[in-house]
Parts: C-alpha cells; sequence; structure tokens
C-alpha cells in the first residue's frame, strides 16, 4: 500500500489495496441545514450586535451538522468510512459494500449521493473519479 494510504490500512482487510478515496459529507438536507445555520446566525448577530460574530455562528453551525465520511474505493470492495468531526482523518468503518457499488448518479446543486442509508454530499472534483470507476 502507498504511503499516501497508510492511513487507510487498519481499517482494511490484509493486503487490500486502495484505488481511489472521495471525501463527503453526511447529514440532513442541505438547504435545511443552511436555513437553520442561517437563522442562528441571525440570532446571534441580533443578539449580539455582531454581524462578524453572526457570520461565525452560522459558519460554526453549518459545519457541525454534518459528519466527515470517506468512501474508500479499493481493489475488493467499496468502504464507507467515518472521519473525526473537523477532519477526513478515518476513525472506523461504517459499512463495506461490493466492489461494483454504483456511486452514481449524484444529484442536484449539493451533489447528493445515496450510499446505503447514508445520505452524502460530495465535491465537484470528485464526480470525476466517481464516474471514472
Amino acid at each position: 500500500m502507498s504511503s499516501e494510504h497508510s492511513e487507510y490500512a487498519p481499517f482494511l482487510e490484509k493486503g487490500e489495496e486502495v484505488v481511489f478515496v472521495v471525501r463527503a459529507l453526511s447529514g440532513i438536507n442541505r438547504w435545511i441545514g443552511l436555513g437553520f445555520a442561517t437563522v442562528i446566525g441571525i440570532g446571534i448577530s441580533l443578539l449580539f450586535g455582531s454581524v462578524l460574530l453572526g457570520l461565525l455562528a452560522l459558519f460554526v453551525v453549518f459545519t457541525r451538522l454534518y459528519a466527515r465520511r470517506l468512501i474508500v474505493g479499493t481493489d475488493r470492495a467499496v468502504v464507507l468510512m467515518s472521519g473525526r468531526r473537523f477532519t477526513f482523518k478515518p476513525t472506523s468503518v461504517i459499512q463495506r459494500f461490493p466492489r461494483d457499488t454504483p456511486l452514481t448518479p449524484v444529484k442536484g446543486l449539493w451533489l447528493e449521493l445515496h450510499l446505503g442509508d447514508q445520505r452524502l454530499y460530495v465535491t465537484a472534483r470528485s464526480l470525476k473519479v466517481l464516474r471514472a470507476r
């Protein structure tokens, strides 16, 4: 296993090779999350009279609503891992899927993807990886 993927080794089967890694967020609908965070941000802004504090509250609330996930494609399976709260460092395996599990279609403005019972949101640069596999 290459050194760039060595952080995933403890969570994989012996000899399993990482082919790709896609970072994702898991949580409630992004529009609902954005609306909730905006209401909190405006409330904090009005309460303390500081737009900057309101923007900071909006950012923190919106960020805390979503858990970090890693979709790790290996030569044997697709592995969904959880990441730390503010980083994508893997902490545990959530579920293993067969290698041929579809990772598309990715839908909507927020690039939503469903894997198992998880609603995931990926970045635009991840689309190339997901479509190429």
